[in-house]
């Protein structure tokens, strides 16, 4: 239940390439993740942000099969140059 808006990740409102600035296991512009939780990442909203040059992907959810990951929304991004898919 986050709502994430209008920010610039990886980036400044001048297009400066910042990124994370390491290779880490979360090297992502941002990661939902559940960390043992009975239930995952759900009822995020992701909108109007410009995610950029991280040396992983722009957004990662992660998703186990099993349990309830619904109701994420990423809408009206600019997302590019980062490393990962």
């Amino acid at each position: 239940d986050n709502t994430i808006a209008g920010n610039f990740i990886g980036t400044n409102s001048k297009g400066d390439q910042l990124g994370n600035g390491t290779v880490a296991d979360f090297a992502d512009g941002i990661f939902f993740g559940k960390f043992g939780a009975a239930a995952g990442p759900s009822n995020n909203t992701v909108e109007q942000n410009v995610i950029a040059f991280n040396l992983d992907s722009a957004i990662s959810v992660d998703i186990d099969p099993t349990l309830d990951t619904a109701g994420n929304t990423f809408t009206r991004n600019s997302i590019y140059g980062n490393a990962g898919i």
